[in-house]
């Protein structure tokens, strides 16, 4: 994937740590063309990588369904202080 733009060492080490950790996070996507920019409680479940690109594999909280998101398409996130998966 030639347009991806890997994210900040700080932001992956933070979603690393909540991987690890069990901490739920709220995600904040990019808007594309193909839909509005939106907000998810997430449980993050793994980093990973194809075609040099880093996706984050999640739950969604609200329906239980497992998807993934390219890093670069989260605008930002937050760790979820006291919501653990």
């Amino acid at each position: 994937m030639s347009d991806y733009k890997p994210i900040s060492c700080a932001a992956s080490d933070q979603l690393e740590a909540a991987i690890v950790t069990g901490k739920a996070l709220r995600l904040r996507l990019k808007e594309t063309v193909a839909e509005p920019s939106r907000t998810l409680d997430v449980d993050p479940l793994d980093i990973e990588v194809e075609s040099g690109a880093e996706f984050l594999r999640y739950r969604i909280r609200a329906s239980g369904l497992e998807t993934r998101v390219r890093l670069d398409r989260i605008r930002d996130f937050e760790v979820m202080e006291g919501h653990t998966a």
